[in-house]
């Protein structure tokens, strides 16, 4: 099962940039979860990446932990989304 979640805008500070192309995919196989981003650019994942940064997923700001290549790491922000 795959789910799509977009990411509206993402902030670093006071400084916010829209999104209209990025997404949080969420992947789900027997035993496998799988997070990743879809549409992401180099700025977007260089926020992302950034301490104390913010995404906003479906109206609700929360920092999404982003490792080096792109993957989402299950936090709190991603956890009522894969439990739908």
């Amino acid at each position: 099962m795959l789910k799509e979640v977009p990411i509206n805008k993402v902030r670093l500070g006071r400084s916010t940039v829209k999104t209209p192309d990025l997404s949080l995919m969420i992947e789900k196989q027997e035993s496998k979860l799988n997070c990743f981003l879809e549409g992401v650019t180099d700025l977007e994942l260089a926020i992302l990446k950034a301490n104390n940064s913010e995404a906003l997923l479906e109206g609700k700001w929360g920092p999404l932990a982003v490792d080096r290549v792109g993957n989402v790491i299950k936090n709190q922000t991603i956890k009522p989304y894969i439990q739908q």
